[in-house]
């Protein structure tokens, strides 16, 4: 299977979370702020591994490529845009306590 374009998320209050999905080796766009999810797919299927959030994407990718937990476990990262600094703390929180993640087990219900 080749690996999706676009996939919604949903946090633990059922908000949905629409990320884009870039392989792990791109360079992504400059300087914007939001949700961030590792992803591997194997086979027809989407395994969670790592959650996030940044007010610079990019920079914050860049930081996480050095950790080799997470570099050799995915595949491509799925970023959420979002204009909202102020919430993404809560954000990060829901998504996070919605869905299960390899490596946030502090999260994982």
């Amino acid at each position: 299977m080749l690996p999706e374009t676009s996939f919604i998320l949903y946090g633990i209050s059922n908000q949905p979370y629409p990320f884009t999905v870039y392989p792990i080796s791109d360079e992504l766009p400059s300087n914007f702020a939001g949700l961030y999810v590792y992803v591997n797919y194997i086979g027809n299927e989407r395994k969670l591994i790592y959650g996030g959030k940044s007010i610079n994407i990019p920079a914050r990718h860049n930081q996480h490529k050095k950790d080799f937990k997470i570099i050799n476990k995915a595949t491509h990262i799925g970023v959420h845009y979002s204009i909202d600094f102020n919430n993404l703390e809560k954000a990060e929180a829901d998504l996070l306590e919605g869905n299960k993640f390899e490596l946030n087990i502090q999260h994982n219900q």
